[in-house]
């Protein structure tokens, strides 16, 4: 297997989550919301063939929902996202990775379909993205180490996808773009997670 699929977590019993919808919705409905989402990544990935790495937020979740499938399970190294995210890479190319993807966990529209064509492009491409509405990215690809594209990035704003690909060499296999549930907006906008809501909720 030359290909490595990593995704980035935290457990919500101890750190912030969501915080632009909690300001919304509030905590607890927040923290559900990820929660949901979270759900719903696990049973994409249980259908993944390809090794699964975890990477959790400062700590290893006790009851960690990837631990029956993934092969490795580390701690988010670093003081931005983009070091976070340039370390695992990094990590992953060096355990002898020809093809890796990352992705997050608050992507209710993500599927099996979409990583897959991720892997597929990787072989023609030496990047993949999955644009996110929002101006940033819910997947990148990469075939090679590229440390210089999470530098200087204004990680959780509008720009992060367009100073990335400032940055890139090459151009990059654009996956479909999806929405990232960050708002309340991002939540009425998504129909079947919002009708579980509301249904939660009443």
């Amino acid at each position: 297997m030359n290909q490595l699929l990593m995704v980035f977590i935290k457990d919500s019993s101890k750190y912030p989550v969501k915080t632009r919808l909690k300001t919304s919705i509030g905590k607890n409905k927040s923290i559900w919301v990820y929660n949901q989402i979270l759900k719903k990544t696990v049973l994409v990935l249980k259908n993944i063939k390809t090794d699964i790495a975890v990477f959790h937020y400062n700590s290893i979740i006790s009851k960690n929902p990837f631990k029956n499938f993934s092969k490795w399970n580390k701690i988010q190294i670093g003081r931005t996202l983009g070091e976070k995210i340039s370390n695992a890479f990094n990590w992953g190319f060096e355990k002898g990775y020809k093809k890796i993807i990352i992705i997050g966990s608050d992507l209710w529209d993500l599927n099996e379909e979409i990583i897959n064509k991720g892997f597929l492009e990787l072989n023609n491409n030496k990047v993949v993205i999955g644009p996110s509405i929002d101006g940033g990215y819910y997947l990148l690809g990469l075939n090679q180490k590229m440390p210089k594209i999470f530098e200087g990035i204004k990680w959780g704003t509008q720009s992060v996808l367009a100073e990335t690909l400032k940055l890139l060499k090459h151009e990059p296999y654009f996956l479909p773009e999806l929405n990232d549930i960050d708002t309340f907006e991002d939540l009425i906008t998504n129909p079947s997670l919002f009708e579980i809501y509301n249904n939660n909720f009443k």
